[in-house]
């Protein structure tokens, strides 16, 4: 757990980078996949999450204890989740001290209590871009680097809000860990 925790990390700091899309296309790494952008219409979903004020750096210090937290209040709560831990994150920049508001958690089923110090909201449909990637979770950045790249070459504009989601996970290091990159569309 403490290693996909990580990774989540390293995959949240990797949208400050992809802000600023390089002119060419990056070099994909050796064990990394990475699908090419396709627009989709993501359903909206009631969302049990935690929500904070935050920076890429100041995130950085706090997110892995979050996200534990979120999981053992989850299971002693019997919650049922419906799909995989997502991340929004709302009003990103490129400025890594630029604060955004981050919400971290799971779908679940419409009239979910909220155990005390976490929320359950409403999140809306969204047109959003969005790439599925496998590999190492380090390497996820890489798809923010190509997400960013084909939405720019699109002709598309991207807003300030990210949606990822951890699809399937087998250890830090994994080819086979599979998530799901997206920028919701203006």
């Amino acid at each position: 757990m403490r290693k996909l925790l990580g990774s989540i990390v390293c995959s949240l700091c990797g949208t400050v980078l992809a802000q600023n899309p390089p002119a060419t296309q990056p070099a994909e790494l050796p064990n990394v996949t990475i699908s090419d952008m396709k627009v989709e219409d993501l359903q909206g979903m009631t969302f049990l999450h935690y929500e904070q004020k935050t920076t890429m750096t100041a995130m950085m210090q706090t997110i892995s204890k979050d996200i534990q937290n979120l999981m053992i209040t989850a299971n002693a709560a019997h919650i049922d989740r419906r799909g995989p831990l997502t991340i929004l994150m709302r009003g990103v920049s490129d400025n890594p001290n630029h604060p955004f508001d981050l919400q971290v958690g799971f779908k679940v089923n419409k009239g979910t209590a909220a155990p005390t110090g976490y929320v359950v909201t409403d999140v809306p449909s969204t047109k959003t871009a969005v790439v599925l990637f496998s590999g190492p979770l380090m390497q996820v950045r890489q798809a923010y680097g190509k997400l960013y790249t084909s939405i720019f070459g699109a002709g598309l504009a991207p807003s300030m809000n990210i949606r990822e989601y951890i699809l399937y996970y087998e250890d830090v290091d994994s080819p086979n860990n599979v998530a799901m990159a997206g920028v919701e569309l203006q």
